[in-house]
């Protein structure tokens, strides 16, 4: 017996998509300027979008298996906890910035999800992205769970994610999903503010883990790059050549463990939280 659908939506970026659209400039004259909305265009955007992931997953399944599909929008709420963890998570994103705000009617079009009686699910602490990623690895004996969003960190999620930037599907096997994370801890995220290993970007990322078979390989590949960072920050003037050297253990250990301290704060900031995944200590 086949397993019934359960399509996750992104609430979060569905309403700042659809809130950003229906903005409009106004000019009053005399150099002022300023935005507005109108719920009417806000209420079509929403109509318009959620439209646009019908048809997203429509290419994948049966119109009978969307008709009976669990729905779920994940809304982010309260304190996220990687601000607790660390500080400067998301710090360019952060109100007293007054950089990449929410747009003009976002609240609005939240509160109003709820009035229409959407099923959104949320949790205290956590972004949406994590509600997501729980869900997605849940009830996996009753449900076959897909992810449906723009943002390509679902891809270290283990589960099906159609992504809308071409309505593409993707089915990630743990191995996969866990490449995928030792890569954005490596490459880090500039617009969620964490760097990742000092001078690493994707293409390196990718020839570092090209040759791991186990998800311990690339564990063990992607301390040694953070650790190789830490040598050269305890042992200034000293050539990396040394690193794992005779004549340097000492040294080379105490890189180890810083390394592995370094790795394991860009690991948590890059991991969209999965079933029975715990928060660090903040």
């Amino acid at each position: 017996m086949s397993k019934r659908l359960r399509l996750i939506y992104d609430l979060d970026a569905i309403a700042f998509r659809v809130c950003a659209g229906a903005e409009k400039d106004i000019y009053w004259g005399d150099g002022l300027w300023s935005v507005f909305s109108e719920e009417e265009d806000i209420k079509k955007g929403l109509k318009t979008v959620l439209e646009a992931h019908k048809n997203a997953v429509l290419k994948h399944f049966t119109k009978k298996q969307f008709k009976e599909a669990e729905l779920v929008f994940v809304l982010s709420e309260g304190d996220n906890w990687r601000i607790k963890f660390d500080p400067t998570y998301k710090s360019n994103r952060r109100k007293e910035t007054k950089i990449n705000r929410k747009p003009v009617g976002y609240q609005w079009l939240i509160e109003y999800c709820k009035e229409i009686e959407l099923p959104i699910k949320s949790e205290d602490g956590l972004e949406g992205d994590d509600v997501a990623g729980i869900l997605a690895t849940s009830d996996l004996d009753e449900f076959e769970n897909v992810i449906v969003a723009l943002d390509k960190d679902f891809k270290t999620v283990p589960c099906k994610f159609i992504r809308l930037t071409d309505n593409s599907l993707f089915d990630i096997s743990h191995d996969d999903a866990y490449r995928n994370l030792m890569m954005q801890t490596l490459a880090g995220d500039v617009s969620d503010g964490y760097p990742g290993c000092p001078g690493i970007g994707e293409k390196k990322a990718k020839e570092i883990l090209e040759d791991c078979k186990t998800t311990s390989d690339m564990m063990f590949a992607v301390i040694e790059e953070f650790s190789k960072v830490a040598f050269k920050q305890l042992n200034e003037g000293v050539s990396l050549r040394h690193f794992k050297k005779e004549g340097f253990e000492e040294k080379t250990k105490e890189a180890m463990k810083l390394g592995a301290k370094m790795f394991e704060k860009q690991y948590y900031l890059a991991r969209i939280l999965k079933k029975g995944d715990l928060i660090p200590q903040c």
